[in-house]
């Protein structure tokens, strides 16, 4: 029977032993953002902000659960954006880097979408290389949004996310 180590349990049992590291296999403190609000009739190209996370965050967990939007058809992305200001859009970093087209016509249950447009191997890239920036970007905070793509008879409704996320 073969067994293989874990990085931070690697670096434990090392000679000479050490703790773990705060970067790639290390150790995190775990934040979570729980929300529901009713947003009025989404239009193409509309926006409504989930979160803002550190650029460092590693978000582990992105799940969206929401009624029906709209009467005849809705698609929805889950991105990245620099940060909004004023209440106005800043520029997208990439607004489908989470979650792209996402089909929501006639509502759905809470749904794991972190994970729907990137591999299970990106679990440790912090935001900004989620994002497709090469290099980290020297503001602090991206705002996670959900970008209305395709709307055709928008209709208000509630919208519920579970955000889990870790810090170095």
């Amino acid at each position: 029977m073969a067994n293989q180590n874990m990085t931070g349990v690697a670096l434990v049992e090392g000679s000479p032993p050490r703790q773990t590291e705060s970067f790639q296999g290390g150790t995190y403190d775990e934040r979570v953002l729980v929300d529901t609000m009713e947003v009025t009739a989404l239009s193409t190209n509309d926006t409504v902000v989930l979160a803002r996370i550190p650029v460092d965050a590693r978000i582990t967990s992105v799940q969206l659960a929401c009624d029906d939007l709209a009467t005849t058809s809705i698609t929805l992305d889950i991105g990245l954006y620099e940060g909004f200001t004023d209440g106005a859009a800043a520029s997208a970093v990439d607004d489908d880097c989470i979650g792209s087209a996402i089909d929501v016509d006639g509502g759905v249950a809470l749904t794991e979408y972190r994970y729907e447009t990137q591999g299970i191997e990106t679990i440790d890239q912090p935001a900004w290389e989620i994002g497709g920036l090469s290099a980290r970007p020297s503001y602090g905070n991206f705002d996670l949004v959900l970008h209305a793509n395709g709307v055709s008879g928008g209709q208000a409704g509630t919208v519920s996310v579970l955000v889990r996320y870790l810090v170095p």
